[in-house]
């Protein structure tokens, strides 16, 4: 999938360095497509091996060997981080990938999708660089109905608890320092 110079299919024969493979035979072929598209990886093409694994061609769009090498060894360290152990000989970029159409040891490849996630690798790494925003992860309602809050004791009924803050606010010569005063002795 990467364009080769005509005079051998190596690495070093590649011209350009577009697209970088990523298989994975570890988990079942719907987990392994769910968890391409929940990433967005920039996926130029889906492909069924006719086995046990999804071929993603994602486009890397590499100046040269070096910057392909550390485009791809940070995909694949990204993709290990979120669960998916990636078939790491897959790493160089004069790599195949399975035939569309093709049959294979009785099994049809065939082509799932094309051009899915991010429109390129720039935009994906804004995608990534969200991701790992270190902001706290999302709490759903329903989450917190099920294990309720256990509220401190009442300082004050219906007003203030332990460990709790309360602002008492009015005009001047309204009572408030005197109220206070007789908040603490109540206390």
């Amino acid at each position: 999938f990467n364009p080769v110079d005509g005079k051998g299919i190596k690495n070093e024969n590649i011209t350009r360095f577009d697209y970088a493979l990523v298989e994975s035979d570890d988990m079942p072929l719907s987990e392994q497509d769910a968890f391409y598209r929940k990433l967005e990886l920039p996926i130029a093409c889906l492909v069924s091996s006719g086995g046990k694994s999804i071929h993603a061609i994602v486009k890397v769009n590499a100046k040269d060997s070096d910057e392909y090498r550390r485009r791809v060894d940070f995909l694949y360290d990204f993709l290990d981080k979120n669960g998916l152990k990636v078939d790491k000989q897959n790493r160089n970029p004069s790599r195949l990938s399975r035939m569309p159409g093709v049959t294979r040891n009785g099994n049809q490849q065939t082509l799932i999708a094309t051009n899915i996630g991010r429109r390129d690798w720039d935009e994906w790494m804004d995608f990534v660089e969200g991701i790992s925003d270190e902001l706290p992860s999302l709490t759903f309602l329903a989450d917190a109905l099920k294990n309720p809050i256990i509220l401190p004791e009442e300082l004050i009924g219906g007003l203030l608890r332990v460990g709790h803050k309360m602002i008492v606010s009015g005009s001047s010569k309204a009572g408030k320092s005197f109220l206070l005063m007789e908040l603490a002795l109540a206390l």
